[in-house]
Parts: structure tokens; C-alpha cells; sequence
């Protein structure tokens, strides 16, 4: 092989692997976009298997990524509130339905200290007599 065709082959190899990469990429977000991943470079780089540096050379790619990574935050945001209220909400009904039964079961309690008290009284008004 010349010098030229080992040139040539090289520039289609690099050619190839830039389009790999890019193909990567963009399957990567199209994922993490279904499944509702936050992104931002780290997870696409992890995701796709390039390297972040590489990432952010790609100024369409960066571009992209910066774009979707404003509005993956405010949906992310958005369902972590959501999720963080429906937790506080059935926490919260816990507590209330957990302070019913504990004042079902005082309330028993104090009948039952009556009923002893009442007992007693009778036992010690007995053995008076």
C-alpha cells in the first residue's frame, strides 16, 4: 500500500468512527429522553461511550445536549415535586390514621383504669368494713 491509500483509508476510517459516534449519540438521547434520564453531558458521554471532551468539540451535539438538558431539568423537576407531594400526602395520611388508632386505644385505656379505680374503691370499701 502507497503512502496515499494509507491516507485515504485512514481519513474514511476517522470518517467512519466520527459517524459512529455521532449515531451513538443521538441513539443515546433519543433513550434517555423515552425513559425520562436527566441529561447533561456526563450521562450522554456514559450513555453513548464517548468522552465528554468530545461532546462538548461537537458544537451541534453540545448544543443539542445544553438545549435538551434545560428541559429534562424543568420535566425532572417537575415529576420529583410531584412525586415528593404524593410521598408527604401518603405520609401524612399515615400519621393521621396512626394518632386515630392511638387515641382509639387511649380511650380505652382510661375506661379500663375506671373500671379498675372502681374495682379498687369497692375492694378497699370492703375490707373497711
Amino acid at each position: 500500500m502507497d503512502k496515499s491509500n494509507q491516507l485515504l483509508a485512514l481519513k474514511n476510517s476517522a470518517i467512519a468512527k466520527k459517524q459512529d459516534a455521532n449515531n451513538r449519540v443521538k441513539s443515546a438521547l433519543e433513550q434517555m429522553q423515552q425513559h425520562e434520564i436527566p441529561i447533561n453531558f456526563q450521562s450522554v458521554a456514559r450513555c453513548a461511550s464517548v468522552s465528554k471532551s468530545w461532546l462538548y468539540k461537537q458544537t451541534n451535539i453540545a448544543n443539542q445536549i445544553k438545549s435538551l438538558r434545560t428541559k429534562s431539568g424543568k420535566i425532572n423537576r417537575s415529576l420529583s415535586n410531584a412525586k415528593q407531594m404524593a410521598r408527604k400526602n401518603a405520609k401524612i395520611d399515615a400519621l393521621e390514621q396512626r394518632v386515630r388508632s392511638l387515641a382509639l386505644e387511649n380511650k380505652d385505656l382510661k375506661q379500663q383504669v375506671e373500671v379498675i379505680y372502681s374495682e379498687l374503691h369497692k375492694h378497699v370499701s370492703d375490707v373497711e368494713i
